[in-house]
């Protein structure tokens, strides 16, 4: 897999990446390959839509899960539903394994990638 093109400090400043907690993870009501997720981030909570149901053929065992997404990507709306950052994951090459990004240790929500 190549490496994508280079990006300064800056760039990378300018994202919001925080840790979370999953509180709710339902299908969506109208997309088979959406879920709808609601984080809490410690003083707020964001709803983020996934298009990652493939991989979580059971929404409930992501309720407590701690995940790391970006919360200042512009809100989108995905069949008639706003989500309100990005959950990050990784993925293979032939696309048949995802795992949603977390933290080694359990931290508080809201924390801040560096």
């Amino acid at each position: 897999m190549d490496i994508k093109d280079e990006v300064s400090y800056n760039d990378f400043s300018k994202l919001d990446i925080r840790v979370g907690t999953i509180l709710e993870c339902i299908k969506h009501p109208n997309a088979d390959n959406l879920l709808v997720f609601k984080v809490d981030f410690s003083n707020f909570q964001r709803q983020i839509i996934s298009s990652i149901s493939k991989y979580y053929t059971n929404p409930d065992e992501l309720v407590g899960k701690q995940v790391v997404a970006i919360l200042n990507f512009k809100p989108m709306k995905l069949r008639g539903l706003e989500s309100y950052g990005m959950l990050l994951s990784a993925e293979n090459e032939e696309d048949t394994m995802l795992s949603l990004l977390t933290t080694l240790d359990k931290v508080d929500n809201g924390l801040m990638a560096k």
